[in-house]
Parts: C-alpha cells; structure tokens; sequence
C-alpha cells in the first residue's frame, strides 16, 4: 500500500488543525464502521464508513463520516461583525480581521494601537494588514500576540 503525501485539509470551508498539537499536515486513511448486526449477518461491506486524518506531527487521529462533504458546500460565509464575505477555507475576515475563532472580539478600529489609514505589513507573513485591523488576514499573526517585556 502506497503512503499518500502529507497535505492540508479542508473541510466544510476551515482548515483543519489538529486538536492536540495545532498542527496543519494530516495523512488520509478510510475506516469502515462496522455495526454488529451487520457482521454477524456477513454484511459488513453495507457499514458506512469514515475518513482518517491523522496528525503528520502527533499523529492524533481526527475521525469524520465519509460523507461530510455532502454537507457543506465552498460558499463564502458572512462575517458577522462587518457582515463582508469571508471566502471558503479562510476563518478571518479580510476587511475588518474578525474570526469565530477568537476569544474575545477584535478591539474597536480606534483602539488598534497604529494611525488608522495606514497599512501595517505582517511581520509572519509580509501580508498587509488594512488600516484599523489589528490581525493579517493571510496568517492570523497580531502584534498583540507579541510578550510585552515585563
């Protein structure tokens, strides 16, 4: 059996990161799930089966029903604090930073910490964050991510 490449996965619009250790490379395996009616009975072919993401970093195994994808579709998704469309396989909003995946909210464009009409280049990535947006919407990098010297 041929190993397939490491690859980034996503699904349902959001890449997926491993929930152990974040990390972003994932082999692919099925499994059948087999019930024990279905295997006495010599019909385990008939079980439905599941797609196998395992971590290329841990190896933690991240199970989904085969058919997932028949769920979900590439449709952009509505930002909901600036209502713009955040495309498929992105969770930050390009225009004004927000994710569903923060905490806590993106501050007030006033409280940034920088002129709001200037751009500001991502020190990750060397994207350029818009004005009054304090996260790149390419890597998700913040300055506020940065350890303050105490």
């Amino acid at each position: 059996m041929s190993e397939a490449p490491d690859e980034k996965i996503v699904i349902a619009g959001i890449e997926l990161r491993c929930a152990h250790c974040r990390g972003d490379l994932f082999m692919q395996r099925s499994a059948l799930l087999n019930t024990p009616m279905m295997t006495l009975l010599g019909f385990d072919w008939a079980n439905k089966t599941a797609t196998i993401y395992i971590c290329s970093r841990c190896g933690y195994l991240h199970w989904f029903e085969s058919d997932i994808a028949e769920h979900f579709d590439d449709r952009a998704t509505e930002c909901l604090s600036c209502g713009e469309d955040i495309p498929s396989g992105t969770d930050r909003c390009g225009a004004c930073g927000w994710s569903y995946r923060d905490d806590m909210p993106d501050p007030e464009p006033d409280t940034v910490g920088y002129a709001d009409d200037t751009a500001t280049e991502c020190l990750s990535c060397g994207g350029e964050i818009p004005p009054g947006v304090d996260r790149c919407s390419s890597c998700g990098w913040s300055y506020r991510d940065i350890p303050k010297d105490e």
